[in-house]
């Protein structure tokens, strides 16, 4: 079962973008609305395949934009650097590199102001959604050369992704100095909600070893398909992530083996210092839950 959807995320990830023909009619003189219809030799259906259509119908109509406008507006990336732009690679680097962000780079477009017409054109000239993500942030850069991070912060809040939201604000306004000088908490003016950070748990909490039930409750209940990469990042052998699967049935009894065998073999390291390190790792992508494990140490 788990094997056939493992095969399931990787078809919906491949199919996500698949093969298009792009067709495009060019006149210099202004033409009154129009059907065109469009016939391609050669289409053949193999067995089992869906039904396909040879024919498709463009009415001029219903253009949104031209794709020259949109191809040229990308072209101007170009005239982005380091030198005079050293902010827009941090915003880059924040936003892209999540998942999250990618799989909903339209409604992000849209709440950071991008018009549907450009944001149709950026998805006729991408073949990704990391693609797409990374020219709604230059479009949206080359009208707001001189903006700070926080509309995109806003627009992360306001498409779902707060904790996106709360990284590149971090990257831009917090350093370490400053948090572990405040007070313990900080009001997000963004969510509008008191958050916590690392810096305020006490050392001797995050040095101190956690509860099994708790680890249960806050970690491996949350992202328990996560299990495999989490036992990667721990130092687990992959033989022994590879025996897990095959001896527990379920991904949260195969993520409750893997903290055990952490705590077995090596008891010195599963702190909760440790733990929280390891759910803020850009790779296993669960800082909600490094959030939540902090609000319950401040709670303690």
């Amino acid at each position: 079962m788990d094997g056939d959807i493992k095969n399931l995320k990787l078809s919906e990830k491949n199919l996500t973008y698949p093969p298009r023909i792009r067709v495009q009619f060019i006149s210099s003189k202004i033409m009154p609305p129009k059907t065109v219809t469009v016939k391609f030799d050669g289409v053949k259906l193999f067995p089992g395949s869906l039904p396909v259509t040879d024919t498709i119908i463009l009415r001029s109509d219903n253009v949104m934009e031209s794709p020259i406008s949109i191809a040229s507006d990308i072209d101007s990336n170009d005239a982005f650097s380091k030198d005079n732009d050293p902010d827009l690679g941090d915003m880059l680097q924040i936003i892209t590199i999540e998942k999250c962000v990618n799989d909903i780079w339209f409604n992000f477009g849209y709440h950071i102001g991008i018009s549907v017409p450009v944001l149709n054109g950026i998805e006729a000239h991408c073949t990704t959604s990391d693609q797409c993500t990374r020219q709604v942030i230059f479009h949206w850069r080359s009208k707001n050369k001189t903006a700070s991070w926080k509309p995109l912060a806003e627009a992360l809040v306001k498409a779902g992704l707060p904790d996106v939201a709360h990284k590149l604000r971090d990257r831009f306004v917090l350093s370490k100095a400053e948090a572990s000088s405040r007070e313990t908490g900080r009001y997000c003016s963004l969510c509008k909600k008191i958050h916590f950070t690392i810096y305020d748990v006490p050392d001797e909490i995050l040095n101190s070893p956690p509860k099994m039930k708790d680890l249960v409750d806050i970690i491996a209940s949350k992202i328990e398909d996560k299990y495999f990469l989490f036992g990667t990042l721990i130092g687990l052998n992959l033989s022994v992530l590879r025996a897990i699967e095959t001896e527990r049935r379920t991904c949260k009894e195969r993520f409750i083996e893997v903290l055990s065998r952490w705590i077995n073999d090596d008891p010195n390291n599963v702190t909760w210092r440790t733990i929280i390190q390891i759910l803020q790792a850009d790779a296993l992508q669960a800082s909600a839950i490094a959030d939540k494990a902090i609000e319950h140490l401040c709670n303690l």
